[in-house]
């Protein structure tokens, strides 16, 4: 019986030791809101974990004010790594809906959106209704960050701000969200 469960133990601690695990450390990153969304950025877009350096570039430009946590996903939207999955409209629709609301996309939304990559709307306009979203500042809000507001970093949280109160902030799906996207 001993030597039984000393095999099972051996071979839960050999596939435990398969799986990567990038853990980062509170005091290296003692903004762990940033740091979580840094992280989520990296498993959600590029489907991977993050690397130190990486990650400690982004959590920097984060909480010193440089970029706003949706600049940090323009950023990820625009490397070499997403860009070399050369995503089709929908994959790239389904991954901003994955990445600025963090839901699958519904029915409605989905088809308005890739309709208008279809028909000209560049992606960067349809990121930027995702950006301007009520749900992407909900959930910059969850981890304590601005989604378009860059802020400073001083050891104590900075307060949530939401997106700039317009019509084309009400809704991430349909026509209104992408208004202020392609007017700008």
């Amino acid at each position: 019986m001993r030597k039984k469960v000393l095999s099972l133990l051996m071979v839960a601690i050999m596939i435990i030791g398969m799986i990567p695990v990038v853990a980062f450390a509170d005091e290296d990153y003692p903004n762990t809101g940033v740091r979580d969304y840094v992280v989520r950025l990296y498993n959600v877009v590029l489907e991977r974990n993050p690397d130190r350096i990486g990650m400690a570039d982004w959590y920097n430009r984060i909480t010193s004010g440089t970029i706003s946590a949706g600049e940090a996903a323009v950023g990820f939207f625009h490397s070499t790594e997403y860009l070399g999955r050369n995503r089709s409209n929908d994959e790239y629709v389904t991954d901003l809906y994955n990445t600025f609301l963090g839901r699958n996309p519904d029915r409605i939304g989905f088809a308005d959106w890739t309709n208008r990559l279809a028909n000209g709307t560049s992606r960067d306009q349809v990121m930027y209704g995702f950006i301007n979203s009520v749900e992407f500042a909900d959930l910059c809000r969850g981890y304590g960050i601005s989604s378009t507001q860059a802020v400073r970093w001083s050891g104590a949280p900075a307060p949530a701000t939401p997106a700039p109160s317009t019509p084309a902030a009400s809704t991430s799906t349909g026509a209104a969200a992408t208004a202020s996207a392609s007017s700008s």
